[in-house]
């Protein structure tokens, strides 16, 4: 199997955000206020993963096509 490079790291998180991403989530829906993260930002996120897992099942390179609102081999 192909060793892929290791992912470069800018921020290094000082914990594991799940527990406090899951707090301001249950606080927002007890409040209702808007979330820290915006729900953009989320997509967008959760899009970018999609994409990388889809190259790697793929085995090749991929892009999204906004068009088609879809994953295409390049």
């Amino acid at each position: 199997m192909a060793r892929h490079p290791e992912p470069e790291i800018v921020v290094r998180s000082q914990a594991d955000g799940t527990i406090t991403h899951l707090r301001n989530w249950l606080d927002c829906i007890r409040s209702r206020k808007a979330p820290t993260a915006p729900l953009r930002v989320g997509v967008e996120a959760a899009r970018a993963a999609h994409i990388a897992n889809q190259s790697l099942l793929a085995g090749s390179r991929v892009r999204w096509n906004a068009g088609a609102n879809g994953v295409e081999r390049t």
